[in-house]
Parts: C-alpha cells; structure tokens; sequence
C-alpha cells in the first residue's frame, strides 16, 4: 500500500560479487524497515482493540459457566463495540472515493489481530425511513440501510516477479444503519452485521535513514521499470 511493486533486478556488492533480488525479496526488505523505522512513527487509528476472545466466551456459556446474556454484555463493551459504522463509512468515501488512498483494517472483531489493507468498495441502499432508531446519534432525523462490499489484500504467497494474485485478493460484506442529520451528513450508524472491522488505521511511508539507506537504493533501482502498485 506504501510503495510500487518491485521487480527483480542484480546489484554488485564491493567485492564485485553479483547478487539477486526478487520481487519478494525487496519486499521482505520493506517489510523489515517498517517495522525497525516504521514503528516510531505516528498513526492515525480509528475504534480500539477487543481483547475477548469470543470464542472462549461461547465455550463458557456452553459449559454454564456465564450466560448468554452476560456474553453478549461482554462482546458488546466500549473495547469490542468497534469502529462505529458511520465513521468507518465516512471512511471508505473520503480514503478511498475521494483521496484514493488504502487504509489498514483489523478484520477480525476479538482478540487476534489481522491486519489488511482496503483497496476499494461498492455500497448499495437498501432501504430508507425517516425518523431515527433506539440509541441512534442525537441529532438523527434519516437513516440509511446499506449492504457494503470491502475489498482488501490477503496474504500472498513469495514471488519472483511483480505479479499481483488474483487470489490474495479478498472481499468482506458488511451491513450497517448510517444515520443522518437535517443537512444530510452522516452523524453516526449502527451494525447490522455480526462480523465488523476491530479498528482501522493508517501511517505514511516514512524516509529510509541510517542502516536502510541502502535499501532506498534498491528500492528505487526495483521500481525503475515497475508502474504496478501492490
């Protein structure tokens, strides 16, 4: 999401030995300087993480341990209630409709973290009603139901050149209520579906300094007759 997809190329090192690089190889690299000079940098996050594991909480409800009531309190508490669905579809328009722009969502609800990046999107109404829902933001006066397709990267397999696989290419399918103001902005929304992003994110691509100066060099020389994004 951060930079163009590399193609192999062949350097010298200075003993005149010849080495080859891989798509996948530079990409290792990438992956290699965004966590050593990436993990300084700031991010801009949207929701917080849940750290229940909702398939333990189904075990104990099972065994009698807690009821379901009580899991469903569990599941739906300020840490695993989400990204709220408005702000995540102001999200998507802005991001990707307006700026073009990939983001990173943690596609599963609970504990484990599984972080893709969005690429685009396809939503289509469903239904509308005046009025607003239990709970819904104050200012509410219309609501919207949506069925959202998200389309992300999943996790691809090493290559040495700079294809991009169709079969690491994922889609999510959300429902949600986005409510409305008397302007017509989006204020808030609400869940339809079980299955929604954790939290969301995003950071620039930071400068290559220090140790990874080198790798600026390669980076640059991979890409000199690459134009495929990955």
């Amino acid at each position: 999401m951060l930079f163009k997809n590399p193609a192999p190329i062949k350097v010298r090192n200075a003993d005149g030995i010849e080495i080859a690089f891989g798509s996948s190889d530079i990409k290792a690299l990438l992956i290699s300087f965004l966590h050593v000079v990436g993990s300084k940098q700031d991010r801009n996050f949207l929701g917080s993480r849940c750290s229940l594991d909702f398939a333990e909480l189904r075990k104990k409800v099972a065994s009698g341990e807690i009821s379901e009531k009580q899991m469903k309190a569990l599941m739906e508490n300020k840490e695993c209630t989400d990204t709220n669905a408005g702000a995540f579809h102001v999200v998507l328009t802005n991001q990707i409709g307006l700026m073009n722009e990939g983001f990173i969502v943690d596609l599963n609800r609970d504990a484990e973290v599984w972080n893709q990046p969005v690429y685009a999107y396809r939503t289509n109404v469903l239904s509308e009603s005046d009025g607003a829902s239990e709970g819904a933001a104050p200012e509410t006066v219309r609501e919207i139901l949506v069925e959202t397709q998200v389309d992300y990267i999943s996790e691809v397999t090493q290559s040495w050149v700079p294809v991009i696989e169709h079969g690491g290419i994922a889609t999510e399918t959300y429902s949600y209520r986005l409510e409305l103001n008397n302007r017509g902005a989006i204020v808030g929304g609400a869940w339809v579906t079980f299955q929604r992003p954790d939290f969301i994110w995003k950071r620039k691509a930071p400068a290559f300094s220090g140790f990874f100066l080198a790798l600026e060099e390669l980076y640059k020389e991979s890409t000199k007759e690459s134009t495929t994004s990955h």
